[in-house]
């Protein structure tokens, strides 16, 4: 992701995983030969109901307090710091690190920000180099077979979500629409959101857009136009029947 935002060809990584020295993990310059960026990365996993880690958890104001205090020490100035994480989007810890931000170019020294997890899913839509290598080597797409299928196993565990479990007459109607409405957005942009907290917990490239087999793509376009059949009908039809 700093090459693709930085433009920096040559990050370099800070001692070993999970050997952190002064507050940085990985450091590198604006284009290569401009300003020196530190990043701190933080994992903050939360588990699902089947106990399989995915991007959550919270960052508190002292991690952002000791974090980059430590990177002070860095044995060169840095004019940008960073703490990179997977916690969710969280508007108090906004709000302190911009507080900090200013506070710390105010004192001389370097800028503050924080990289969420719903930072790396937009960046990850915007570099088209970027998206390429996480699917090639994180995800491991190597063929088109490969690709249909993590798009399925996505649109496969929307549809496995409670919302289409639980009987009707049990569900709110609001909460039951929200449940039709991401589980077409699944199917149609491969973004696959928790329902509760609305944070991104699975993505595919492109959705059913990006599906080889025309078999496949053509059952998943179907799809999409049933569930907007229903959820009109429902909207329709709230406090009456459904037929």
């Amino acid at each position: 992701m700093f090459r693709s935002v930085y433009g920096d060809p040559k990050p370099t990584k800070f001692g070993r995983s999970g050997q952190a020295y002064k507050g940085v993990d990985v450091y590198g310059r604006q284009d290569g030969n401009g300003s020196l960026i530190g990043i701190q990365c933080k994992s903050m996993d939360e588990h699902d109901e089947n106990n399989h880690p995915r991007p959550g958890g919270k960052i508190l104001k002292t991690h952002l307090d000791k974090e980059s205090c430590e990177a002070l020490k860095f044995q060169s100035q840095l004019k940008t710091w960073i703490l990179a994480t997977t916690a969710k989007r969280d508007a108090t810890i906004q709000k302190y690190a911009s507080e900090l931000d200013e506070k710390s170019r105010a004192s001389g020294a370097f800028g503050i920000q924080v990289w969420f997890w719903d930072d790396f899913i937009t960046d990850l839509n915007r570099h088209h180099d970027l998206q390429e290598w996480y699917y090639c080597q994180v995800i491991q797409v190597r063929s088109s077979d490969d690709q249909d299928r993590i798009i399925l196993e996505l649109i496969g565990e929307a549809f496995s979500r409670p919302a289409f479990r639980t009987p009707l007459h049990l569900e709110t109607p609001s909460e039951f629409l929200q449940s039709l409405k991401d589980t077409q957005q699944a199917i149609n942009t491969g973004v696959l959101k928790d329902r509760e907290t609305g944070q991104v917990i699975r993505k595919a490239i492109a959705g059913r857009r990006a599906v080889e087999n025309k078999a496949i793509s053509d059952h998943l376009r179907e799809t999409n136009v049933l569930l907007q059949q229903l959820r009109d009908e429902f909207t329709q039809n709230l406090g009456g029947t459904i037929v």
